[in-house]
């Protein structure tokens, strides 16, 4: 009997339990920051921070301005107890996450808690 693959997680996580990845190259200026915080007061945050849960490291892998600007945000309010909507970027498939933008968020019901 074959064994079913999973797909991408969509799962939530504080944010003090995500790592940025240190071979991370870009930096957001206070100027692109302001823009980002601008669009997601617009429209929220339409994609989710994607994690690499493997051994417990949640390095994010994509959606390090969205961090950034998420804990400038929480450092105002209590951001260890923050939620946020993340991928298990390395549950295949991958391509399944890939141009989705934030619609695979929509309808998910059952979210599975770390």
């Amino acid at each position: 009997m074959a064994t079913k693959k999973q797909g991408p997680q969509i799962k939530t996580m504080r944010l003090v339990d995500m790592k940025p990845a240190e071979y991370n190259p870009r930096e957001i200026d206070d100027e692109a920051l302001a823009g980002l915080t601008a669009s997601m007061k617009k429209f929220g945050c339409v994609e989710p921070i994607i994690v690499n849960v493997r051994g417990g490291a949640n390095t994010i892998v994509g959606g390090h301005q969205r961090f950034r600007k998420a804990i400038c945000e929480q450092c105002c309010r209590l951001w260890k107890q923050a939620k946020w909507q993340i991928y298990d970027f390395f549950a295949p498939p991958v391509s399944a996450i890939c141009g989705t933008g934030g619609a695979v968020l929509k309808g998910k019901e059952n979210v599975d808690y770390l």
